[in-house]
């Protein structure tokens, strides 16, 4: 073990050039060096750097949390390089040697000599010199190549970007890394190692962020004053998913920029908000034999699709009562599974009784398995539930035309790893369609539930009213609850792609969740976005109002849902057929 005397050397190292030793010893009191020293001397001596760091920042009872799934974010081979912020100067070395060590071996930080100054973790260091860029520039050299070979060997760097750490702003009035240098960018387009950016939670002390304006070597000379005073807190760790270097953008400048983006974005993830709305308990099922017996009576004809187990049934409610009264207890159950729901204790309303309901039924357990529920949009008589949401100019349904309003679909929690089950569901939406052509275009709500955090909500919200909304259509609605962005300040991305989209949703979410999966099926389709609605009562669920003109489809796309047969005759014009 190194003589305990580690941090006493680290402030004669980075104290202003020229400080009087009394002022340089009251200064370490200050800072409580000697309390520092004493701890890191009761680390007994450890077999890897790893159960060093681990074993330190227990003793200083520092906690670090990571959500579940996260550290599996990171490749278990290959060249990776880890691009994290840098808030704090000490912890974020412990805490990556803690947390990486437990994914694979090969694990290096490019860090400064302050890091450096602690024996026990020297073997996962790659050394440089952020502040004397003449003076370092040999040595500075030496590392980066060393860092070069090291990815090269398909090995697992660390790097700070920001070189130094976050500090006060006063042009932006705020605490923030100060301008990445591209030394990260350029190590991946050599290697062509894969990105994955990183994000520590938090901030040092306002005694830090004052020091810094005196001298930054005096905000650095306090590192380790802000490592002791972290003692008892909770540093949360969030981690985004890989990002090929080929993705990046080959100007240096943008793609650090890019990235920088990636890893601040992670800094938006909030916990989840506890609503105290009365939930009912969900009602008891329905007998199973009660409700094979009714799907069992229907005529052959309301058998829209079948394959392996499952078979897809049209249904009315007065054809099968108890059959739907069990599609609105599941739907309950699901909904909530998914932060949505009406809490009541089954989810029906008065649209159920005269829609036509598509019941998944699961033939070999006997069940049901899922549903839709739809009505045509051009009969007189017939009330729409988008009306309960959403004000309609007349002349939005002269421009629609006749179409169908689908909604309230649900797979049971039993089969959502089942592809099946909703292709199914659309092949008989596209059997339905078949049989009754006039109804070409599709239009309905799609939910995005307030599970997801508010920063992708506000994401999805701004990238549906740009990229994907249908201007004629918007302007002969408007939302009865309209949708009203986080008011705090949100810097969101400009993304025009929509798989890039999908990527910065499931770096926020921490179940990894993208685009929802119906509202991508409805976009792979060509629908167009005509408004977008907060529904009270729902569960606060953002509903983007979506409409899908088959007729302008992609035949890949209606194909894959349709089936092939279908897809031809609903892109066939009317009078070929």
């Amino acid at each position: 073990m190194a003589a305990p005397s580690v941090f006493t050397a680290a402030l004669r190292c980075f104290a202003p050039a020229g400080m009087p030793a009394p002022l340089a010893g009251a200064l370490g009191r200050i800072l409580h060096l000697e309390h520092l020293d004493t701890l890191y001397a009761s680390v007994p001596p450890l077999a890897s750097p790893a159960a060093f760091a681990h074993q330190l920042l227990r003793q200083i009872e520092l906690e670090l949390r990571v959500a579940p799934g996260d550290l599996n974010r990171i490749p278990r081979r290959g060249p990776t390089v880890i691009v994290a912020n840098h808030p704090f100067g000490l912890i974020e070395g412990l805490a990556t040697v803690t947390l990486l060590e437990r994914i694979r071996p090969d694990v290096k930080i490019l860090a400064n000599h302050l890091l450096g100054a602690v024996p026990e973790l020297r073997e996962r260091l790659i050394l440089i010199d952020p502040f004397d860029a003449a003076a370092a520039r040999h040595t500075n050299s030496r590392g980066l190549r060393e860092a070069l070979a090291w990815l090269s060997a398909g090995g697992l760097l660390v790097v700070f970007p920001a070189g130094e750490v976050a500090h006060l702003n006063l042009r932006r009035i705020g605490i923030q890394d100060p301008p990445w240098h591209p030394t990260a960018v350029r190590l991946l387009q050599r290697s062509g190692a894969t990105a994955v950016p990183l994000y520590f939670s938090g901030k040092n002390s306002a005694l830090f962020q004052v020091a810094g304006l005196v001298h930054p070597r005096l905000r650095t000379a306090l590192l380790p004053h802000e490592l002791w005073n972290k003692r008892g807190v909770q540093i949360e760790v969030r981690i985004g998913h890989p990002i090929p270097a080929a993705r990046l953008s080959p100007d240096a400048t943008r793609a650090t920029d890019a990235l920088r983006r990636r890893v601040e974005w992670l800094g938006r993830r909030i916990a989840p908000t506890l609503r105290f709305r009365h939930l009912e308990p969900i009602a008891v099922p329905t007998p199973t034999e009660w409700v094979a017996a009714e799907i069992d009576a229907l005529p052959p004809t309301a058998r829209l699709a079948a394959q392996g187990g499952y078979e897809v049934w049209q249904v009315e409610a007065a054809q099968a009562p108890l059959a739907i009264r069990e599609i609105g207890r599941l739907r309950e159950t699901v909904f909530r599974a998914a932060g949505e729901g009406t809490g009541r204790a089954l989810d029906l309303d008065s649209f159920d009784q005269h829609y036509i309901h598509l019941v998944l039924w699961r033939r070999d357990e006997r069940r049901i398995a899922g549903a839709y529920r739809l009505a045509p949009t051009d009969l007189p008589d017939r009330q729409l539930y988008t009306r309960t949401l959403f004000r309609f100019s007349p002349r939005f349904w002269d421009h629609l035309g006749p179409a169908l309003e689908l909604g309230r679909s649900f797979i049971r929690l039993e089969d959502q790893r089942s592809f099946q089950a909703l292709y199914l569901l659309w092949r008989a939406i596209g059997e339905y369609i078949v049989r009754h052509p006039q109804y070409l275009t599709l239009l309905g709500p799609v939910s995005i539930s307030n599970h997801y955090q508010p920063a992708s909500r506000a994401l999805l919200a701004r990238w549906l009213s740009r990229q994907a909304s249908d201007p004629s259509l918007a302007a002969l609605v408007r939302p009865r609850r309209p949708y009203l962005a986080p008011k705090q300040s949100l810097r969101l991305p400009a993304i025009q792609d929509f798989d890039e989209l999908d990527s910065w949703l499931r770096d926020l979410e921490p179940d990894g969740k993208g685009v929802p999966v119906l509202l991508r099926h409805y976009l792979r389709m060509g629908g167009r976005i005509a408004s977008l609605h907060v529904d009270r009562a729902f569960s606060e669920t953002l509903d983007a109002l979506i409409v899908v003109d088959l007729r302008q489809a992609d035949r890949r796309a209606l194909a894959k849902y349709f089936g092939p047969e279908r897809a031809d005759r609903i892109l066939t014009p009317a009078h070929q057929r």
